[in-house]
């Protein structure tokens, strides 16, 4: 079973490919002007940045990764056939 989730896993990890990326960026900083000693300027400045990022052509690289992905979920359940086929062998023959 730990199989079949690590493949589940694999499978919503290929197909997050294909949705766009957000990042956001914020930042404060702060200056003193210490130079002119008769006048203390304080300069403080904001800024902030957001990106957004979509891969829209990639050479098939995420259709075949979703694609492997999905086939290592279906030999997973195949691999949990197989071992439950040969446990009722062994008990069988015990």
């Amino acid at each position: 079973m730990e199989r079949i989730q690590q493949a589940r896993a694999s499978v919503s990890q290929a197909r997050a490919n294909f949705l766009p990326t957000v990042s956001a960026i914020a930042g404060w900083d702060y200056m003193e002007n210490t130079q002119v000693s008769s006048q203390t300027i304080d300069d403080t400045q904001y800024t902030s940045r957001l990106s957004v990022t979509q891969v829209l052509f990639q050479g098939f690289y995420r259709k075949y990764a979703l694609l492997s992905a999905k086939i290592g979920e279906s030999m997973s359940h195949e691999g949990l056939d197989d071992s439950r086929r040969l446990l009722a062998l062994s008990v069988a023959q015990a």
